[in-house]
């Protein structure tokens, strides 16, 4: 991204308490969502939260449902690493599962293995 304005400083990252809520209970990740907007507008800075997958399509609908001159509507819901990773293994499976192109891969995935296997059985010696 490019500015023209000057640099704003060190980042920071803080690290916030749990919340002991049951998570099935809309109005804890309302709650979380509005506490979230509120700090974000006491410092000026788009509030930007990272929730797992069940929570984020939950926080997302809440998003989403709220009206534009909400605080909330500024929220940005990000899913988490893991399950963004997770999702995107899941659609190259989904991709390439009726193609000859899963049969390379796991022949060479399998070529692979067993070099590997090979080569951990030369280095421990023969078996006792």
């Amino acid at each position: 991204m490019i500015t023209k304005k000057e640099h704003p400083g060190k980042a920071s990252i803080l690290f916030m308490p749990m919340i002991d809520m049951d998570t099935n209970d809309e109005s804890c990740i309302y709650s979380t969502l509005t506490w979230i907007s509120d700090h974000a507008k006491k410092y000026n800075v788009t509030p930007v939260v990272t929730f797992d997958q069940p929570l984020r399509y939950e926080a997302n609908s809440i998003v989403t449902s709220e009206p534009k001159s909400s605080p909330i509507k500024n929220v940005v819901v990000r899913l988490g690493a893991f399950h963004t990773e997770i999702f995107f293994h899941g659609s190259i499976g989904y991709i390439i599962n009726d193609t000859d192109l899963k049969y390379a891969l796991s022949r060479s995935m399998q070529r692979k293995l067993w070099a590997i296997c090979s080569q951990v059985k030369q280095t421990k010696g023969p078996p006792e």
